[in-house]
């Protein structure tokens, strides 16, 4: 038990400490008088001002990766989002495969799964007059309770036999970190090279963040009209990466010294080979519970037998 907690604390302080750069940008960007005082906080030779400063640093690295972690997980698994594939909608992709040759849902009578599975591909041919979306969620939904019952099943067999799970688990939930994590870097650093060019150039590049704030703002229209028990935690956040932006461009500027442009792609590139990871990781997972649950089922079937 106490290994299992030390190896969670450690995924989260590795997510906390993938925040530094996005944080270092940001304290560059907005407080940059910041660099007089920060010295003050280095280790120094006092030991236990050195001690001091390692447990504050592993404290704000463990609660920077608590929260980033949930918002991580509400920014790749949103309901309104657009932009990108969400979590549930890879995963009931993933279950869905027509490829299985195994039965991958719970023994319900008159074929539901199937059901399920039909209803969630209804909308993929844009040419079907039957399309129903709202249908088409509700299969999605109901086919992660599903997944997660049998993701349950299995988790409950013992940590001896659940290894494989929780090692993939373990890797979605840092890639899924550091997706959010580069994303931010990657705005933060776009931002900044905007505001190093001329001031007429800036007003024309206002367009970013005021298109961040008009899509943080139809999300969360669509998120109260829809009722959604969620708190609108990805659309807050895009509010404020939004309205800093825009304070950035019209008001503060940023010093030329920064190679933000050159970030902006590095961050870029890590941030698209994070995601990538993340999303066949997902797939992955998917798949080892599906394959998990059915040879345990068997071995029950035989057992009973």
């Amino acid at each position: 038990m106490n290994t299992d907690a030390l190896k969670i604390a450690f995924e989260t302080i590795i997510i906390g400490a993938l925040a530094l750069p996005w944080l270092v940008v940001a304290i560059q960007l907005f407080f940059p008088a910041a660099k007089d005082w920060l010295p003050a906080l280095s280790f120094g030779n006092d030991g236990i001002r050195s001690a001091l400063a390692g447990v504050l640093l592993v404290a704000l690295a463990y609660t920077l990766g608590a929260s980033i972690s949930r918002l991580a997980e509400d920014f790749l698994n949103d309901a309104d989002v657009r932009l990108w594939a969400t979590e549930s909608e890879t995963l009931a992709r993933a279950y869905c495969d027509p490829s299985w040759v195994i039965p991958t849902g719970l023994p319900v009578p008159n074929g539901s799964e199937k059901s399920l599975c039909q209803r969630f591909h209804s909308c993929d041919d844009s040419g079907r007059q039957s399309c129903n979306k709202v249908d088409r969620d509700k299969a999605r939904d109901e086919i992660g309770q599903i997944f997660h019952l049998h993701e349950s099943a299995l988790l409950l067999a013992g940590a001896d036999r659940t290894s494989r799970l929780r090692y993939r688990y373990q890797q979605i939930i840092v890639l899924r970190g550091a997706t959010f994590d580069g994303l931010i870097t990657c705005i933060l650093c776009l931002f900044g090279w905007c505001a190093r060019q001329r001031r007429t150039i800036r007003l024309f590049l206002l367009l970013l963040p005021v298109a961040i704030i008009v899509y943080a703002c139809t999300m969360l229209w669509s998120h109260y009209h829809l009722r959604s028990t969620d708190p609108p935690s990805m659309e807050i956040t895009w509010m404020v990466i939004g309205v800093a932006g825009f304070y950035l461009l019209l008001f503060r500027g940023a010093q030329a010294s920064w190679p933000y442009l050159t970030a902006f792609f590095l961050s870029l590139l890590l941030t698209l080979l994070a995601y990538s990871g993340w999303l066949l990781t997902e797939i992955q997972y998917v798949q080892l519970v599906i394959t998990s649950f059915a040879a345990q089922s068997q071995g029950l079937i035989n057992l009973a037998q």
